[in-house]
């Protein structure tokens, strides 16, 4: 296919989706997401296009259950793919709530990258992914009291990250094997604070990058609030099963980050996360909202073992009603081959604009 016939394949998939969200969007509660762009990479002089084009579509069935899908359509020059993302039934009972479906979970009160988020696999294959998680078929059972929420999943057949270029090997996967999750947590008005325990499939790069194992983690959650400060702190002691404790040790995760108000309109945080037996990582990140409409924020990571690191500049503006447009940059510095000096060929500036209806 040349690259003028995949340019015309991209156009016609968006107008595609603009006829096709204005027809859906009569018979259900739709919502869209396109996004049309391009970036230039400059280490390496090339020229790449962004498209990528998201439908949810939801319907409450009666006042007790919910229903929700969500589509991806993403596109370049080189290849087009069609994910799905989370596609379940909520019901909600007086005390009690359920989900069954492909879901995408969330825990951790430090964001980005928390050790105790790990009831999802992730996509690794695109190191600049804003939300790299897998959904995956699962039960998630919610129970309310006053003060506290217990919360159980159950994926009947575990899922390993996706590696670029591996075939991972996965042990038996059936159920009487599954993935577990349970998370009980308080809140009051100043703090939240959470207890975890999570069974999952898990991968060490030094010893085989192509074999998944099992492991149990313990861990929890601290978020602290006061005056115009939040300080967030998550941990997790990861334990191996069966045979691989013989040649993979136990492992303390850590996560945590403070964010302050320093003005009104601006907002600083500023964090560390890191592990007993690897690199930690410190990371900074100003968000300054210049009006009502326009926003810069500047993100830096450093690697304190192997002196590389990330710079993102980014800049957003809200243009017109349900439209954004976005520019940014990434650089990563140092030329050794730790988590970001080893991304050195891949400084590259970026141009979008973002649709939403």
């Amino acid at each position: 296919m040349t690259r003028k016939l995949k340019v015309a394949v991209i156009l016609s998939l968006v107008l595609a989706g603009i006829i096709f969200a204005s027809i859906a969007a009569e018979a259900f509660n739709l919502s869209t997401d396109m996004e049309l762009g391009i970036e230039y990479n400059y280490n390496l002089n090339q020229t790449g296009i962004l498209n990528n084009f998201n439908i949810e579509i939801s319907d409450w069935v009666n006042s007790d259950i919910y229903l929700l899908a969500d589509f991806e359509i993403t596109s370049d020059l080189d290849e087009i793919d069609f994910n799905r993302g989370e596609a379940y039934l909520d019901y909600y009972g007086q005390n009690t709530d359920y989900r069954i479906g492909w879901q995408a979970i969330s825990w951790g009160a430090v964001d980005g990258n928390s050790p105790v988020d790990t009831m999802n696999p992730r996509d690794l294959s695109d190191p600049f992914a804003d939300d790299n998680k897998i959904p995956v078929p699962a039960i998630a059972v919610e129970h309310y009291f006053d003060n506290t929420k217990l919360v159980f999943i159950y994926q009947p057949v575990a899922e390993g990250d996706k590696l670029p270029g591996l075939t991972p090997e996965l042990p038996d996967r059936d159920l009487k094997n599954p993935a577990l999750g349970l998370r009980y947590s308080y809140s009051s008005r100043d703090f939240d604070l959470a207890g975890i325990y999570s069974r999952t499939l898990n991968y060490n790069p030094e010893v085989s990058a192509t074999e998944f194992y099992f492991e149990n983690s313990i861990g929890g959650e601290l978020v602290y609030q006061f005056d115009r400060s939040i300080a967030r702190l998550d941990m997790a002691y990861n334990i191996p099963e069966d045979d691989y404790q013989d040649f993979i040790d136990n492992e303390l995760n850590y996560a945590a980050t403070y964010e302050i108000n320093i003005t009104s309109d601006l907002l600083f945080l500023g964090g560390i996360q890191g592990s007993q037996s690897d690199e930690d990582i410190l990371i900074f990140n100003l968000d300054y909202m210049y009006d009502f409409y326009q926003n810069i924020s500047l993100g830096a990571a450093y690697s304190l073992e192997e002196s590389d690191y990330l710079i993102n500049l980014e800049y957003t503006n809200d243009i017109a009603d349900g439209m954004e447009l976005k520019a940014g940059l990434y650089y990563f510095g140092d030329d050794n081959q730790g988590d970001y000096g080893q991304f050195q060929d891949d400084d590259h500036i970026y141009l979008s604009i973002t649709r939403s209806f």
